[in-house]
């Protein structure tokens, strides 16, 4: 079966962007509560507001309707009851899970292959490279990895980097090679509740260094292997810099709707002193405007944000 995996197409240039932030209402919120979650881990968590499904749909209906392209930030999607009807609505071609619910039921891959989706990204588990982090369980990610290959999905992993592992990229991926990913995301993890061992903007010096390297091994058009450094890992370093088109959208195209039902500037700043207003009734309402001034333009802000 042929993947059509034609590397990095995404283009929201002219898009205002939505990030709505969202955990399933029940206490088994998640098949794996990783200690790096930007949600579990959120401020809003606390002051979390009681969202029944249908009102998501509704606040996702109206969003779409005024504009927005709206991303659903959950723990994880399958755990709705009415997961199908958010996933059409939000017009989805690609889904992220940590491949438990695959596992579990395996009809679920055929489920969303009949809804469009064209990519599937889970979260890499790199055993010793891991070592500390709570992580989808290894053996459960590359299982629901080989279910996803056997349906002609494209395969993406997202893998974390911190500095007990940013130099070892090609060891931690050739496991993932083996399985047959086609897209390699490398992503710095964020400042969260104890998390420690964070990599400092002169560490992503040799994480794209070794990025490069990657793409000459691997080259996209004999493998069909595509590398990535995802946008919080800054540009400091980031080779063609002015070429890459990405600069920080926060507060200005891009909003997110924190737990708690306020507007923050991304979903990594949920921070009180962030907030810009309210969503009411599934329309935004902004008390405030957000000025982001970096010293690197292309660069990202939420890593120096304090936990």
């Amino acid at each position: 079966m042929t993947k059509e995996n034609e590397g990095n197409q995404r283009s929201f240039q002219d898009k205002r962007l939505i990030e709505y932030l969202a955990v399933p209402p029940k206490e088994d919120r998640c098949t794996c509560k990783c200690n790096h979650c930007y949600l579990l881990n959120s401020p809003t968590y606390k002051n979390m507001v009681k969202r029944s499904e249908e009102r998501m749909i509704d606040d996702i209906n109206s969003l779409t309707e005024d504009g927005y392209k709206v991303f659903f930030c959950t723990t994880e999607l399958f755990k709705y009851n009415k997961w199908k009807d958010i996933f059409k609505i939000a017009g989805y071609k690609s889904i992220r899970t940590n491949g438990y619910p695959f596992v579990m039921n395996p009809n679920l891959i055929d489920d969303v292959i009949s809804m469009g989706v064209k990519k599937v990204t889970f979260t890499a588990n790199a055993g010793k490279y891991h070592e500390g982090l709570k992580l989808p369980r290894e053996n459960v990610v590359k299982k629901a990895i080989l279910m996803t290959n056997n349906k002609g999905l494209v395969t993406s992993v997202n893998v974390l980097l911190n500095k007990k592992n940013y130099r070892s990229l090609e060891e931690m991926i050739i496991p993932y090679i083996s399985l047959g990913v086609d897209y390699f995301i490398f992503s710095r993890i964020l400042p969260a509740n104890g998390m420690n061992n964070l990599l400092e903007t002169e560490d992503t010096i040799e994480v794209y260094g070794q990025v490069e390297d990657l793409k000459r091994k691997f080259p996209f058009k004999e493998t069909g292997k595509y590398f990535e450094v995802s946008g919080e890992m800054g540009s400091t370093y980031r080779p063609h810099r002015e070429k890459t088109c990405f600069y920080c959208p926060a507060g200005t195209r891009l909003l997110a709707i924190g737990l708690d039902d306020n507007i923050y500037p991304c979903s990594f700043m949920t921070q009180g002193e962030y907030k810009l207003g309210k969503l009411e009734n599934g329309k935004i309402s902004l008390d405030k405007e957000f000025n982001l001034e970096l010293e690197d333009p292309f660069g990202c802000f939420a890593h120096n944000i304090q936990a």
